[in-house]
């Protein structure tokens, strides 16, 4: 049986609180010589700190595909959150019109 390699270490880009005990941490690392992005789900909980396994891990030759998808996660939502602020100045116009009676 082969021993396991352990995987190197990761080199810490960037940390994003998601709430009070976890936050987003976003790494570069190298396992089996494949240069590797990892976003995972940290947390500080009674009787552990650290990585969970929640979390997505995928080459750097991915990244500008994974980029590319959160832009238009993105746009999406705003387009969505516009939508939403639109129809809710709909509704309180046609309130007040209605009121107005």
């Amino acid at each position: 049986m082969e021993p396991m390699e352990a995987p190197s270490e990761q080199r810490i880009i960037a940390r994003m609180k998601k709430n009070t005990v976890e936050e987003l941490v976003f790494s570069l690392r190298e396992y089996k010589g494949h240069r590797l992005v990892d976003i995972r789900i940290f947390t500080e909980a009674e009787g552990y700190t650290g990585p969970t396994k929640k979390g997505v891990c995928f080459g750097v030759d991915l990244l500008e595909e994974f980029s590319e998808c959160l832009d238009k996660l993105q746009a999406m939502a705003r387009e969505e959150r516009g939508m939403r602020n639109l129809l809710q100045q709909t509704f309180h116009q046609d309130k007040e019109r209605n009121q107005c009676k």
